[in-house]
């Protein structure tokens, strides 16, 4: 089966490095088949046999590079189809931005706004679109720590469109 994953926290801020090509070389020597990587941000692709071979990829990352990530993986088909139910399609480009934050944990649908910004929680993701281009100077922490109770990591949606564009079949 063919999995989308992220990996939360690499190559930011120079700390947590790892480089793309030896991830991929790792995973392909431990079994994984079909790996890909995509920018320096943890953005990963795969196919795996079964699913209880991904409950090894946390121990191989930890004994091939030392770092206790956490990882956000997704069936490909699954977070196809939730990327296809972003709210905000008709966002201006020019003056807003949307992220997605991803979670391994499930969210009952519901929105809230700021004046900075609107969430959409859904499903397994956090549709943010920010009133904004400098989302930088917008702090969510308020808003998402009663919403969020595992580890998320962030990616812009022309990211992800462009990984689903990539990666897809």
């Amino acid at each position: 089966m063919k999995y989308i994953i992220f990996l939360r926290a690499i190559n930011v801020g120079g700390r947590n490095k790892l480089s793309m090509a030896e991830l991929k070389t790792v995973l392909t020597n431990n079994g994984y088949q079909q790996v890909e990587t995509y920018l320096q941000t943890g953005n990963l692709c795969l196919t795996a046999s079964t699913p209880d071979a991904l409950s090894r990829l946390k121990p191989i990352l930890f004994e091939a590079f030392r770092l206790n990530l956490d990882l956000i993986i997704y069936p490909f088909d699954h977070f196809a189809e939730l990327v296809s139910k972003n709210p905000y399609k008709d966002y201006n480009a020019e003056k807003e931005t949307v992220m997605l934050l991803l979670t391994n944990e499930h969210l009952a649908t519901e929105t809230t706004e700021s004046n900075q910004a609107v969430l959409t929680l859904m499903d397994e993701v956090v549709f943010v679109k920010y009133h904004t281009k400098a989302t930088h100077q917008v702090n969510l922490q308020p808003l998402l720590k009663t919403k969020l109770q595992q580890p998320y990591t962030a990616r812009n949606i022309t990211t992800i469109q462009k990984l689903l564009d990539k990666w897809q079949d």
